[in-house]
């Protein structure tokens, strides 16, 4: 059995010298044609292969109900296992085959030749925006490889639970100015189930892809558009579980170094203040730092934290990053850690024995996804959510208990 991928349409060509001659002669004026058709993006490789099997199967090219395997499919249409293999998946999830144990691959026995429909695409797109860290500078390149860290778990954890449920991923990146050129470039050819954006500068993007009708979830980012649901870490439990865990181990002056970029992120100052009122801790303003997430910030965090009459005795890092480069700037001042001062770092990098709250990143990207779907199910029916995603606290070395009166 050959199964063919197809061949390419013949280039329509221009006219012969006689025949324009012919036209001239007779005194006829006709526009000029095209020497060739549009170009047309090509179909990614998995489709083709799934076309082609599909095609296959309407034309009864398996008598005997058995496919070829894996290894004589990609041998036979040159491409790899891999691509054979998530075309025979797609196939699979629509019910036209069925892989079984030790036998193989089969045709269904309700698939009958001519009447296979061309399936709508399984996908949902992931938009990121780039030039978020250039454009707000945190400081250094390490938060920089940071940042893009905790974007990549995100992702993965979308893709692993969209593949949970069959669907694929399309991703691209984008400047601002680009965000909405990248996103026709995902909805083609065909259009797409429904998009996840990783985008904050995407006003004008949210708008066009609410008018067209898209389901679409904001993950990662702090913003209410209308019809767009949203999933991003709950900040403001992260600073109250900090201040908790602290106030247990005794300590009443509480330090919080912010990024000074507040606007991007006013949950965490805010939870650290109710954690303060919630444990009965008056507040004092010049504990509340805003800082620059590099380690000069740090340096500077730690100057002014010494030189505060009410020194505190603890302090809540807006980062795990930053609470790391804190560590290593006081102890280069011969500063011990945590006898002379606790520091707790809010997330992000995993930092070997530190205390901090963490999240799982991952979760963001498989919340994401399940909201997106219910979106893509309810159609018009669906109610925007907005979910946040709990911190939890890991125990490390940089915290200790502390006596009452110190």
């Amino acid at each position: 059995m050959v199964i063919n991928m197809g061949k390419r349409k013949k280039k329509a060509t221009s006219k012969s010298p006689a025949q324009k001659e012919v036209a001239k002669n007779g005194g006829k004026s006709r526009a000029k044609k095209p020497l060739t058709p549009p170009i047309q993006r090509p179909m990614p490789l998995m489709a083709q292969v799934e076309q082609t099997l599909r095609k296959a199967i309407a034309d009864n090219s398996f008598p005997s109900g058995k496919l070829p395997t894996l290894i004589e499919l990609a041998e036979e249409l040159r491409v790899s296992r891999e691509t054979v293999r998530l075309a025979l998946d797609s196939l699979q999830s629509e019910g036209l085959i069925v892989k079984r144990r030790r036998q193989g691959t089969f045709v269904s026995t309700f698939s009958a030749p001519g009447s296979i429909k061309a399936r709508q695409r399984k996908v949902i797109g992931y938009l990121i925006e780039e030039g978020f860290i250039e454009e707000y500078k945190f400081g250094d390149s390490l938060s920089e490889v940071v940042s893009q860290s905790q974007g990549s778990l995100i992702l993965s954890g979308a893709i692993i639970e969209a593949g949970r449920h069959n669907y694929q991923v399309l991703t691209a990146s984008a400047q601002p100015s680009n965000l909405y050129k990248a996103f026709e470039q995902i909805n083609e050819p065909e259009p797409i189930s429904g998009i996840i954006l990783a985008c904050l500068e995407g006003g004008k993007l949210h708008k066009r892809v609410v008018g067209r009708g898209i389901p679409a979830v904001i993950v990662d980012h702090d913003m209410n558009v209308p019809k767009i649901g949203s999933v991003r870490p709950d900040s403001y439990q992260n600073a109250r579980l900090a201040v908790s865990y602290l106030a247990e181990l005794g300590h009443r002056k509480i330090a919080c170094a912010q990024w000074r970029q507040i606007d991007l992120n006013p949950w965490f100052l805010r939870g650290y203040r109710q954690g303060l009122r919630a444990e009965k801790i008056k507040r004092c303003q010049a504990w509340e730092l805003l800082v620059e997430l590099s380690e000069k910030g740090a340096m500077e965090a730690l100057d002014q934290l010494m030189k505060i009459p009410q020194r505190p005795t603890a302090i809540i890092c807006f980062h795990n990053t930053f609470a790391s480069q804190l560590v290593a700037v006081a102890q280069q001042q011969g500063y011990k850690i945590p006898e002379d001062l606790c520091i707790m770092g809010g997330g992000g990098e995993e930092v070997m024995d530190l205390t901090c709250t963490q999240l799982n990143w991952q979760d963001l990207g498989k919340t994401a996804v399940n909201m997106l779907l219910k979106a893509i199910d309810a159609g018009k029916k669906y109610k925007t959510e907005h979910i946040t995603i709990p911190y939890e606290l890991r125990e490390g070395k940089t915290t200790t208990s502390i006596k009452v009166g110190e």
